[in-house]
């Protein structure tokens, strides 16, 4: 006899502090909270540059596992969002000094408005989207490093869901190679509704307004 597969699936380890733990766990909803990536360092030696600029916690955490934090006491840093700055805040104590909204278009119109004629260092994974640079283009003096590499995992035991809550692209990619199926998916931002699509143009895609988890969490509740 099989056992009943989870309500929910999340392609995100949740937060002791996550609202979203809290409102599963207060209406006694079966989850699964799993990121479907896995994550490796890669050795960088960064080019000199008035701004660095982070995509990802995981771009914060893989740069400073390299790179001693009082370096970074010259340089100006950027977010792509709100959850990134609070990662980079609360873990090594470093204010940005300019926060995205986590969304491309805005968040790369507000860094060409204040790093003008200044110099950006990008640091992302082997395989991110590089969603800002690829609007910039040669609007702005930009390199980048990679500093994490991105790979799908394999994970052999997942089932269908009523709701399946999808974080990034390569997440949605490694959910249905591993098996996984939903009733209703909620995706994160533009670029994986459109990896979904291109996958599984007969789902419904309930796209959330921003990428956070208040917006998560409003947008489930819709669905219910």
């Amino acid at each position: 006899m099989t056992s009943k597969s989870p309500d929910i699936f999340i392609s995100r380890k949740l937060e002791e502090d996550s609202i979203l733990l809290d409102y599963f766990k207060s209406k006694k909803l079966s989850f699964l909270d799993q990121s479907l990536i896995e994550f490796s360092p890669v050795k960088f030696e960064r080019p000199w540059s008035e701004w660095l600029f982070f995509y990802s916690k995981k771009g914060v955490r893989y740069y400073f596992d390299q790179q001693p934090p009082q370096r970074m006491r010259s340089h100006k840093l950027a977010c792509f969002g709100p959850g990134t700055a609070s990662y980079l805040l609360d873990n090594y104590g470093f204010m940005p000094d300019f926060i995205g909204t986590g969304e491309k278009e805005a968040t790369t119109l507000g860094l060409l408005n204040t790093a003008a004629n200044e110099s950006v260092c990008f640091v992302v994974g082997r395989q991110s989207l590089r969603s800002v640079q690829a609007i910039i283009g040669e609007k702005l003096e930009w390199t980048e490093i990679c500093v994490y590499d991105n790979t799908p995992a394999v994970t052999p035991d997942l089932s269908t869901y009523k709701t399946a809550i999808i974080t990034s692209p390569m997440n949605y990619e490694s959910f249905v190679t591993n098996g996984g199926s939903a009733d209703h998916i909620i995706s994160i931002g533009a670029s994986t509704s459109q990896k979904i699509e291109e996958i599984s143009s007969d789902k419904a895609i309930h796209q959330t307004d921003e990428p956070s988890e208040l917006s998560i969490l409003n947008t489930f509740r819709e669905l219910r």
